[in-house]
């Protein structure tokens, strides 16, 4: 991909039954001969100005050790599908990679203490094209003494942190099915192999849990019209929700996250991740619905013949907090 860079700036801070299908005003992925098309593009120019570093907004954050802030300019490109920053020992020599998704700053708080790390950051379209490098940034993991027998402070909250749930991914390759739920009895039973078949796909998304004031509510439903092989269907629209009540096929088993909606044009607020929805589109004579952040997730998808559902050429259907 021919392309500026992004410059990067630090600073340190301890699916006979009716499928449903995408609602009215909800515009399908691209199709199959435009991505085809798209392919032999170079990719798309990054415009990148000045350093840039973000100020977080909201309540006063103390000092954490352990943990470096990232910041760098965000690319103006329709074709911006997301970022990632890599780190490693030395310039150049990066041998770690976060994808953080569309937000233009992260923070890492798993890297050792006292150890001098080398960043960069790549931005990625959705044909899977990247960027060269940014300016590299080098930051030393701040450290904290503290005397023995000192009890550590006391942190505020963060107001509505405690409300961020873990969705899990599942597969099950006799149905080639995908299943998703952040029910921790559910997780507990699938990764038993008490509901057998399922396996982790190694791919999660945050959520609002059911009970928070945040974001909207994801109605779940079950159809069970296609015996074993029945699935469930997720949406956080509120009109394709009381359009799949009213289906004798779908039963309805309740709100149970909630998320963000994307804007028409499919794209998410900062801090929040883009959650694809696909559909097999009957493929096995049953229908299945897939939900996931990962831009490869979703070309893997499109290349078997699923269909994009959603907002936007991406075909997004939430937005997940980070």
């Amino acid at each position: 991909m021919s392309s500026t860079a992004p410059v990067c700036t630090s600073t340190a801070d301890a699916s006979s039954t009716r499928v449903p299908r995408a609602p009215d005003g909800v515009q399908p992925g691209t199709p199959p001969a435009t991505r085809a098309a798209s392919r032999g593009r170079k990719g798309f120019t990054f415009a990148a100005a000045g350093l840039l570093l973000l100020a977080l907004t909201g309540a006063p954050r103390p000092a954490l050790a352990g943990t470096v802030t990232l910041a760098w300019d965000p690319v103006s490109s329709p074709a911006l599908a997301g970022y990632r920053l890599f780190y490693g020992p030395s310039a150049g020599t990066y041998t770690g990679v976060f994808d953080v998704g569309n937000s233009t700053y992260v923070a890492i708080s798993t890297l050792p203490e006292g150890a001098t790390f080398h960043f960069a950051v790549t931005a990625y379209d959705w044909s899977g094209g990247s960027s060269g490098y940014s300016n590299d940034v080098a930051k030393t993991i701040p450290t904290t003494t503290t005397p023995p027998g000192t009890p550590p402070p006391a942190v505020p909250p963060v107001p509505g942190t405690g409300d961020v749930i873990t969705v899990v991914e599942y597969y099950h390759a006799g149905f080639d099915h995908y299943f998703v739920t952040g029910i921790p009895d559910e997780i507990a039973k699938l990764d038993a192999g008490t509901i057998a078949g399922w396996q982790r796909t190694g791919y999660e998304f945050n959520a609002y849990s059911p009970e928070s004031t945040r974001g909207s509510p994801v109605c779940r439903f079950f159809s069970t019209s296609f015996g074993a092989k029945s699935s469930h269907f997720y949406t956080p629209l509120a009109t394709e929700c009381d359009a799949v009540k009213d289906s004798p096929d779908w039963q309805f088993e309740g709100e149970v996250f909630r998320t963000r909606l994307p804007a028409a044009d499919g794209s998410c607020a900062e801090g929040m991740t883009q959650v694809f929805r696909l559909y097999n589109d009957g493929k096995g004579d049953a229908p299945n619905h897939r939900y996931t952040t990962k831009v490869g997730g979703r070309l893997m998808m499109l290349e078997q013949g699923w269909v994009s559902e959603g907002y936007g050429p991406l075909g997004v259907m939430m937005c997940a907090p980070q």
